[in-house]
């Protein structure tokens, strides 16, 4: 994949944001499977960890249609999003400290 910023002005795909942020999910449950880690705990209950989630989901996408050229993908980028998003996230923050996640991370 090709990260040469688009000339064109590109939309945020929600179907992209939901894909994000189901995998990211995905992914917290299974860490915190391993890990043995209350997910409520760390976030003061599941729904501040879901609007963390989402406000991940959108900033990285909103990133994206600025960094990435679509054009240059051969992957359906909601798929490719769902499948790896999760666990690359993650890979750049840990799970107890979502709530740090910017620009940089992307």
């Amino acid at each position: 994949m090709n990260t040469v910023i688009s000339s064109d002005s590109e939309q945020a795909d929600t179907a992209a944001v939901f894909a994000s942020a189901l995998s990211l999910w995905e992914a917290c449950q299974k860490g915190a499977r391993s890990d043995r880690l209350n997910l409520s705990d760390c976030y003061n209950g599941m729904d501040q960890l879901m609007r963390v989630v989402m406000r991940i989901a959108n900033q990285f996408e909103t990133w994206s249609c600025a960094h990435i050229n679509f054009k240059e993908t051969n992957d359906v980028w909601p798929y490719l999003l769902q499948d790896k998003f999760g666990e690359a996230c993650l890979g750049a923050v840990l799970i107890a400290e979502l709530d740090s996640f910017d620009d940089a991370d992307c």
